[in-house]
């Protein structure tokens, strides 16, 4: 399908972390519900047809209530297949390389691929060049420490501002396409 993209979607606070040491996201809270317009997580989760994530990302998606994902198919990219609660039915867990996942999600789902997190799989997914755009949501806060937004590589990526927004809550959208 020529227009699926695969995206990173997320939000960091100022100093560039994802979460907290351990993994938390609770200081996201206070700007949930904000009115982001065309950025707003309900409106980007529409067209969003299928999920990678880390297991790090996948434990604590399950360890928060009831999947949220429901319905979309997800890979989740893992060397360690023991994991529980036994996951979704639309869940699998992968070992392979980042171009066969997203081929295999690609065909499976139309609309986007969504990178939901970590650091390690966004790094994999940019330096194999699969990412096409990176939408971030910068918070208005330091957090000190944390698990960081990118993590280090010796590839770069260049990128081009599409679109940048700031909002009364004090909330910055920088969405960039990647250039290749």
């Amino acid at each position: 399908m020529p227009d699926q993209e695969v995206q990173l979607y997320l939000a960091a606070s100022l100093d560039g972390y994802l979460a907290r040491p351990d993994g938390s996201v609770d200081w996201l809270k206070p700007f949930q519900g904000a009115d982001y317009g065309p950025y707003a997580y309900e409106a980007f989760y529409a067209g969003v047809g299928s999920l990678v994530m880390g297991r790090h990302t996948y434990e604590q998606a399950r360890g928060s209530g009831p999947w949220p994902y429901s319905g979309k198919p997800t890979a989740v990219l893992t060397r360690d297949y023991v994991l529980f609660p036994p996951p979704p039915p639309e869940v699998v867990f992968r070992r392979d390389d980042p171009a066969a996942v997203c081929s295999d999600l690609m065909s499976q789902a139309p609309g986007h691929v969504w990178l939901v997190g970590g650091g390690r799989v966004a790094r994999s997914f940019l330096d194999a060049e699969l990412v096409d755009r990176i939408i971030l949501h910068v918070m208005p806060l330091l957090l000190g420490d944390g698990i960081p937004l990118f993590l280090s590589s010796e590839q770069g990526a260049a990128l081009q501002l599409r679109d940048s927004r700031h909002f009364e809550n004090g909330v910055v959208l920088l969405d960039y396409q990647v250039r290749r």
